[in-house]
């Protein structure tokens, strides 16, 4: 792929700049990389299916593979980073319409940019799907955060002419400033600390690569397949990741009543941690075909799916009482027990609103034996799966979500 440096100019963005735009600062890193991915890709929902799914993928990559396809950047990688293979995380999406639009900026017309080019070249241009919130800028900087700032963009769309066709291209941002920075220097310009690579087009120009083959080639070094038959999507392939770095970032730390520091089992493999947080952010969308406001979710990790049978009891708790709140029909579900009461009331403004009830809350207490904290299941208390400081252990307190 061919190197494209993004050089200085008026009101632009750096790469340190850009690194620091995520407000967020204090929210672990692959709870925002989950939270941002999955909201990305429901927002991009197509038209004819009931749900969208979304997969995340781990594993390791062979660095020179990966690393002599990266014009520009190539012998410095190498030497930056001495071992034969690194890890990576990918997220993938189907069941959605894909980084649609043009392929370059010289193609658009009437400021119709499309999914793609906002995605992987713009910063801060805002979402245009109905429902959807934010911008493709503020939130996709968590994936550069989440490596070493090398994302590799993959997507399959059914195009204006009615043919599918795949789209590749990769982005690097960095701290411009530091000494060990990637991205090479333009002629007689400062650095910028970005970069993308794909097709070259002209001098320092470069557009997504659509040959078939050669992105089947790049998707083969992580073992990702390629979408298939009518189906479409985007994958986001993000290497060179630092697996203890992600799962210790940012942890609320817990200690049992003798002091000793506990340790929730999550926090032992990116895999486990995904499988919660996955549940924590999207609980009440998840598998959830009562879901009103949009597709519901199937997520998966390395192929292994999220079931309401296998969902944690502190989430599968939320989502019963997220349906009690939408719902009348209360349905057989995790609180359809004996001894447990539930409760749902209209929250009403008055003079605010055009109709006086502003939503619903529904709530409940639940027996220590529902949530499997005690013998023989010993579940960690609810407040870590929620990622919640417990500041008095002899008080229950109340979660709201």
């Amino acid at each position: 792929m061919k190197i494209e440096i993004a050089e200085p100019g008026r009101m632009t963005q750096s790469g340190s700049s850009l690194l620091k735009l995520i407000q967020n600062n204090n929210m672990p890193i692959l709870d925002l990389l989950v939270r941002e991915s999955i909201q990305n890709s429901l927002d991009a929902k197509n038209d004819t299916d009931p749900y969208v799914t979304v997969d995340f993928f781990t594993g390791e990559f062979n660095k020179i593979s990966l690393n002599k396809e990266l014009e520009g950047i190539t012998e410095t990688l190498n030497r930056k980073y001495w071992k034969d293979t690194y890890k990576f995380i990918a997220v993938r999406d189907s069941n959605t319409v894909g980084l649609t639009g043009k392929l370059h900026y010289d193609e658009v017309t009437d400021n119709q940019y499309g999914n793609l080019l906002k995605l992987i070249y713009e910063i801060s241009k805002p979402q245009e799907a109905e429902g959807a919130g934010g911008s493709w800028g503020l939130g996709k900087t968590v994936y550069f955060r989440v490596g070493i700032g090398l994302v590799v963009y993959y997507s399959r769309i059914l195009n204006e002419e009615g043919i599918y066709e795949s789209r590749l291209a990769a982005s690097l941002v960095e701290n411009e400033m530091n000494a060990d920075s990637l991205i090479p220097a333009l002629p007689g310009k400062s650095k910028r600390g970005i970069a993308w690579w794909g097709q070259e087009i002209g001098s320092n120009k470069t557009k997504p690569i659509t040959d078939e083959k050669y992105i089947e080639k790049i998707l083969n070094i992580f073992e990702i397949e390629p979408y298939e038959g009518d189906l479409t999507g985007t994958t986001i392939i993000i290497p060179y990741i630092d697996e203890q770095m992600l799962l210790e970032n940012n942890q609320i730390e817990y200690k049992d009543s003798e002091d000793n520091r506990i340790r929730p089992f999550w926090r032992c493999s990116i895999e486990d941690y995904l499988r919660i947080s996955i549940q924590r952010w999207y609980a009440p969308r998840l598998n959830n075909e009562k879901y009103p406001y949009g597709k519901f979710l199937r997520a998966r990790i390395n192929k292994k799916g999220i079931g309401l049978d296998n969902m944690e009891p502190a989430f599968q708790i939320v989502q019963a009482l997220y349906n009690r709140a939408v719902s009348e029909e209360a349905g057989n579900d995790i609180l359809a027990q004996d001894g447990v009461e539930c409760k749902s009331e209209d929250i009403l403004l008055r003079k605010v609103l055009e109709t006086t009830k502003a939503g619903t809350i529904a709530y409940t207490k639940v027996p220590r034996k529902i949530l499997k904290t005690g013998y023989p299941d010993n579940k960690p208390e609810p407040y870590m799966y929620f990622n919640c400081e417990i500041k008095d252990k002899e008080k229950n307190k109340p979660v709201l979500l």
